[in-house]
């Protein structure tokens, strides 16, 4: 049995979850749409509007998160020297 690396472990427990952060941007663009959609439906109720603008805040924060998250998490990969191929398709995606 071979000896695991921790490069290539941590590369494996990356591989596996290299679709997390395209996921959580779709969630957080799908909660912007619904929070324009539900503030442009409610033009005459200040309550509601007020509610769409927190969705629409809110998912702008999950964006920001989503990259800076992966951001820092690639610059870690970049400093102890991990490349993984299926890392490139997100670099290359968010950054």
């Amino acid at each position: 049995m071979e000896a695991v690396t921790f490069k290539a472990a941590i590369g494996n427990v990356l591989h596996a979850l290299s679709t997390v952060p395209a996921f959580m941007m779709t969630l957080a663009v799908v909660y912007f749409i619904y929070g324009i959609m539900r503030f442009i439906a409610s033009a005459g109720d200040e309550g509601r509007r007020t509610e769409g603008k927190k969705t629409i805040v809110w998912s702008i924060i999950a964006m920001f998160l989503t990259v800076a998250v992966w951001a820092i998490v690639t610059l870690i990969l970049d400093t102890i020297g991990i490349n993984d191929s299926s890392l490139a398709v997100l670099r290359g995606y968010f950054l």
